[in-house]
């Protein structure tokens, strides 16, 4: 064996060990260095956890691949070889008394979570470990201790998420109690009012408490939603923020789930209130599938990759596109789960006039296949799949009604559904659209460019609402995406900038709002401005048939999608 053979390892820092000047060291050359940091050595470069050495009275530093990372450039390779004094002096008040404790043979240290600033990239940020400082036992040494082995792991990201996650939780279940304190006043309320009509005719009474519950749930959810709104948004942003974090990701999607629950429990609300009905309209396929690929790309994972395939020239679509979209996206989430690791999900895009296979009368349609190269079902799941509630997912990971709420939708719009699957090759799932018979809309893409992700940077929004938490967060979504936004608290601040600032290239507004509602506002705006694009957000169920030409976005909404909905009108407009 060579004299350096207890250092043949180790990767980066092995190498960098070898190739260092040791003999001008405190230290000395590596043939004249004691047993003990020789074997300390070998265990540090032999694993991948994070260790550290301070080795003498000098306090020389050492350390392996495994803490390699969390060093930024101001310390790595500086460090290596240098007095720990020096190159840690801004922590040596925290790490020094217990640097000296250890070689004064007084034992071990141990901390968990413990927060030590740390300069990376010019900035002094608090970073968070887990670690424990240990002797070095050395007989030839004073006291027997030559030097100190740190072994550790940064804790810093799972802090943060942490503590993130339970202010999302904190505010969720406020969120939750508000909502059940205020249905159990309200409804309370409603009561005494109806037992004060009691003598009323028993169907006028009927419709009466009909109309008031429908009235009671419509007003609690718009609350509700404008609260659930920014909750969301926080959420999302975090969750772009801290990409490439897998511990992150994972607690982010915690609490999304959660907000999504929360979303669920209104929708259900505003469906027991009010039935809420297809709103069909004429939308070019390209606009239509753009929306749909943008919210799709974010609910992959790494290792997925999304393919649009879809020709220059196909039928406008009549349908509504914000369910089409939700079908879409409801099917690439289908086909993200069948993948195991990596794979490939295909959006393809055609005419079809002979749908017979969906059982369908011939005429123009418009047919997207979503296509995955995952698992597979067999003939018996696939006979099943689109059943109501019927679900080969884990208990409490899939509700069942996926496909089946996407079956629906294509037969309540006129369209098909069908699903065809290989084990082992993957799934297609296809469905049909009625494409629109309004002469001349075809022509009018034909030629037209295409831009599926370009951001009019120069566009400026005039955005209104009431609540500062929405309007807050609607900013800070519209943006991020790269547009201008002024913001406005109601519909008389909105109609001041209106006349007084520049030109705006797009209203969004809120429905409900004191003063000057949404719709008094949209009515102002338009004698106005009769060119400029407007898209209407509430929480309510129904907005009534005076708002019926104006685009809508329900309370409570993901930041894509006020996006989405943004770029789509100003494409068209």
């Amino acid at each position: 064996m060579g004299p350096l053979d207890f250092i043949n390892a180790g990767g980066e820092m092995g190498a960098m060990i070898r190739a260092h000047d040791w003999a001008s060291s405190p230290v000395g050359p590596p043939e004249q260095w004691p047993q003990a940091l020789k074997t300390a050595l070998r265990m540090a470069l032999t694993t991948r956890h994070p260790i550290f050495i301070f080795w003498g009275p000098e306090h020389i530093c050492f350390y392996n691949d495994g803490y390699r990372p969390s060093l930024g450039p101001e310390k790595h390779p500086a460090l290596l070889g240098a007095r720990g004094s020096e190159l840690f002096s801004e922590i040596w008040d925290i790490i020094g008394p217990q640097i000296a404790l250890v070689m004064r043979g007084e034992g071990a240290t141990w901390h968990e979570n413990h927060m030590v600033p740390s300069y990376r990239h010019g900035l002094l940020d608090e970073v968070y470990w887990t670690y424990s400082y240990g002797p070095i036992d050395d007989e030839t040494a004073p006291g027997g201790v030559g030097g100190v082995l740190v072994v550790c792991t940064e804790t810093t990201q799972q802090i943060k998420v942490a503590n993130a996650l339970r202010e999302s939780e904190r505010a969720l279940t406020q969120l939750n109690d508000e909502l059940e304190q205020r249905v159990s006043i309200e409804v309370a309320e409603r009561l005494r009012e109806q037992a004060r009509l009691a003598e009323a005719q028993e169907a006028l009474r009927q419709s009466q408490k009909i109309e008031t519950l429908g009235q009671l749930t419509g007003g609690v959810a718009h609350d509700f939603n404008n609260l659930l709104t920014p909750v969301m948004g926080a959420l999302d942003f975090a969750r772009l923020e801290l990409q490439g974090d897998e511990v992150a990701q994972e607690v982010i999607a915690v609490g999304l789930q959660a907000a999504e629950r929360a979303r669920t429990l209104v929708q259900r609300l505003l469906a027991f209130g009010r039935r809420q009905h297809l709103q069909p309209q004429d939308i070019d396929a390209e606009s239509l599938m753009d929306s749909a690929v943008e919210l799709a790309q974010r609910s992959l994972r790494p290792g997925i990759r999304l393919v649009l395939d879809m020709p220059d020239t196909l039928p406008a679509v009549h349908a509504d596109p914000d369910q089409v979209v939700l079908a879409v996206l409801n099917l690439v989430v289908n086909a993200r789960d069948a993948i195991e690791g990596v794979g490939n999900i295909t959006l393809r895009v055609r005419e079809d006039n002979d749908p017979g296979q969906a059982g369908l009368l011939p005429g123009r349609y418009l047919r997207i296949d979503v296509c995955d190269d995952g698992c597979g079902m067999d003939e018996a799941v696939v006979a099943r799949a689109a059943e109501p509630f019927f679900t080969t997912k884990p208990t409490g990971q899939g509700t069942g009604l996926g496909l089946a709420s996407v079956q629906g939708l294509a037969v309540q719009s006129g369209g098909g559904f069908k699903l065809a699957s290989t084990p082992g090759e993957g799934t297609t799932v296809s469905l049909w659209m009625p494409a629109s018979t309004k002469p001349g809309i075809d022509s009018q893409r034909q030629g037209a460019q295409r831009s599926r992700t370009q951001v009019a940077k120069c566009h400026c929004i005039l955005l209104v609402d009431d609540d500062a938490l929405v309007r807050a967060s609607g900013t800070s979504s519209l943006r991020r995406a790269g547009y201008d936004v002024v913001q406005a608290a109601d519909g008389e601040e909105a109609l001041a900038l209106l006349d007084a600032a520049g030109p705006f290239d797009l209203l969004v507004t809120d429905y409900a709002m004191p003063g000057l509602s949404g719709l008094e506002l949209i009515d102002a705006v338009r004698l106005r401005k009769p060119q400029m694009p407007i898209l209407m957000v509430t929480g309510y169920a129904d907005t009534g048939q005076d708002a019926a030409d104006v685009p809508r976005l329900q309370k409570p909404f993901l930041p894509a999608e006020l996006v989405d909905r943004v770029q789509a009108l100003l494409v068209a407009g």
